[in-house]
């Protein structure tokens, strides 16, 4: 018996859900927004969901709930971490927030991802398997430049955002040449 389309699609993984959090008018608190916009150039769109949020909120329940992969990018203030340092951490329900050396990651927003995944699982809300990404920002005041340190951080995790995503993120010639480059501005 011949296997149709319909359950063949149903065997494939579903795309991650990338959800960037940040605004991109306060220096690297955007860095979220920064790194989702530079996917949409490159990824085709099979590949990933991308979103754009201001802040973590009760919007990301809808997420949270769906079964797969979901991938937030955030900036983070760390303390005695180096502006552009990378936190990546997989939360599992219940988990604690993640710590990198004795540094709790504290997101720049007053709903912090972390918090935001305990109310989900106090809820029993959550079934997504949760993928943090974290960019230690230098500088949070009104502008809309990433500094030196977390711009290169995030083109970083760009490239291995694209390489984490395998075959679906198959990207053109000139775009595969900027990411063996490093140029994903």
């Amino acid at each position: 018996m011949a296997e149709s389309p319909t359950s063949r699609e149903a065997l494939q993984p579903k795309p991650p859900v990338i959800v960037a959090f940040g605004n991109a008018m306060a220096c690297d608190d955007g860095v979220g927004p920064w790194i989702v916009s530079r996917l949409e150039r490159l990824l085709p769109p099979q590949a990933a969901r991308l979103e754009i949020a201001a802040a973590p909120g009760p919007e990301l329940f809808a997420f949270l709930e769906a079964p797969g992969e979901l991938w937030l990018i955030d900036a983070a203030r760390g303390a005695g971490l180096a502006p552009g340092c990378l936190l990546q951490r997989r939360i599992g329900p219940g988990e604690e927030p993640p710590l990198m050396g004795s540094a709790r990651l504290v997101s720049t927003h007053g709903l912090s991802v972390v918090e935001l995944l305990k109310l989900a699982d106090a809820l029993h809300r959550r079934r997504a398997t949760v993928e943090l990404f974290g960019v230690v920002g230098e500088r949070f005041e009104a502008g809309d430049r990433l500094s030196p340190a977390v711009e290169r951080a995030a083109e970083r995790l760009i490239v291995d955002l694209v390489a984490r995503l395998g075959p679906s993120a198959a990207v053109g010639p000139d775009a595969a040449e900027d990411l063996r480059r490093g140029n994903v501005s």
